[in-house]
């Protein structure tokens, strides 16, 4: 009688055969890249993300002020989001944007975690 019930993405445009969806690739840590946001009105310099960031991609000045010295050195580790006080220190993960047509158009966040 009647095919079940899918949804439209399940089928290819002829509407006859059923596609499995695409498996989602995890890129490994080492090749992610990752940015830093830093909100000074929060901060009271206490140091702690600076001594704890493993490549130093974010240090502190004399006064204790957070600086990104280098994004590119962020690992993601977290280690200075989860050890500030004052919730001052974000990390987020970049993301290339891919068109359509399979090319990059620039970078994007991902908040995935």
């Amino acid at each position: 009688m009647g095919q079940p019930n899918r949804a439209p993405d399940e089928r290819t445009p002829d509407g006859d055969t059923p596609v499995a969806p695409a498996p989602k690739v995890r890129v490994p840590r080492s090749k992610r890249k990752f940015g830093i946001s830093l909100y000074h009105a929060w901060c009271k310099r206490c140091s702690i993300c600076g001594a704890f960031c493993p490549t130093e991609a974010l240090i502190n000045d004399e006064l204790g002020t957070p600086l990104v010295v280098d994004e590119d050195k962020c690992n993601g580790c977290l280690q200075c989001m989860h050890r500030c006080p004052d919730f001052c220190v974000e990390v987020y993960e970049k993301t290339p944007v891919i068109a359509h047509n399979g090319t990059n158009q620039g970078g994007g966040t991902d908040d995935d975690g």
